[in-house]
């Protein structure tokens, strides 16, 4: 029993290493202009795939569950972090506080939503789980393809399917139906990516110990 918890500390150290061990050269290459802006483009998304990955293999490798809903819980957490990032653009010049209440408020969301969907889930198994979180994540797809928000100085504004609201001066369109998110400042970067994927790490690994 200690040899083999001797070599699974040893395999979660060596994998905190790689991970700091491909920051370092990653930035080095980015410094000394040898990326291409395209790759440099790609960072941030694969960071947060990396994060999709290792939750889904948490779920499916590792407690066996076989769920197919990733993709919109992710989705949620996505579109909420980007929501609450716009509005506080308006009053938290702090890039770094902004970017940690937008990850808090996504992750709470996205869990609570989770938990919601669990409850009659989770009385299923094998194929007809798969089958009905699979059903979730393209219902859960196409409420945000669906959805408007904005933010002026009159407040919050949205709408489900067609634009039904104005902005006034200065205002911001957060979520654009299936255009996606706009007018919202980008503050994400491979740092924070890669510090989300040590975080990510640290709890799966907790639960495995």
């Amino acid at each position: 029993m200690k040899s083999l918890f001797s070599k699974k500390t040893k395999n979660q150290t060596l994998t905190f290493i790689l991970v700091i061990a491909l920051y370092a050269i990653v930035e080095l290459l980015m410094r000394t202009g040898s990326l291409k802006n395209l790759i440099i483009s790609m960072l941030v998304p694969v960071c947060s795939y990396i994060i999709a990955a290792l939750a889904l293999n948490l779920v499916v490798g590792i407690s066996g569950e076989l769920s197919l809903g990733h993709a919109g819980f992710m989705g949620v957490g996505a579109f909420t972090g980007i929501a609450v990032s716009g509005l506080l653009s308006f009053s938290v010049n702090n890039v770094i506080l902004r970017f940690v209440l937008a990850v808090l408020a996504g992750a709470v969301v996205a869990g609570l939503v989770g938990f919601l969907i669990s409850i009659p889930v989770l009385k299923l198994e094998g194929d007809y789980l798969a089958i009905v979180t699979l059903a979730f994540c393209q219902i859960i797809s196409s409420l945000i393809s669906n959805l408007y928000v904005g933010y002026d100085k009159a407040g919050l504004h949205f709408s489900f399917i067609n634009i039904n609201f104005e902005l006034g001066n200065g205002g911001k369109m957060l979520i654009n139906g299936p255009v996606g998110a706009t007018g919202v400042e980008r503050i994400s970067t491979f740092t924070y990516g890669i510090v989300m994927i040590i975080l990510t790490l640290i709890i799966i690994f907790n639960f495995l110990n």
